[in-house]
């Protein structure tokens, strides 16, 4: 799966965004390796919706989606609390 695509490479800003991020390198730096980091990651839960969606049927690859979806929202709304 991770060798499917040379999008896959980008893989390697998912880390340099977090890197970026804690070693407060500037928004400029956090902001291009987090957005970079958007291709690959929405590649990989496109595939990894389409094998469940082959494996369970139609209606787990929605529920899937709005899984991870959901999920996000959620880890967002505790980092602003955070703030």
């Amino acid at each position: 799966m991770l060798t499917s695509s040379w999008f896959n490479l980008l893989l390697v800003c998912v880390p340099l965004g977090w890197a970026a991020d804690l070693f407060n390198w500037g928004s400029v730096p956090v902001f291009a390796f987090n957005f970079t980091s958007l291709i690959p990651l929405a590649l990989v839960l496109g595939q990894l919706t389409e094998d469940l969606a082959l494996r369970y049927g139609e209606g787990d690859r929605e529920r899937v989606g709005s899984w991870f979806l959901s999920f996000y929202s959620m880890r967002e709304r505790e980092r602003e609390e955070r703030k």
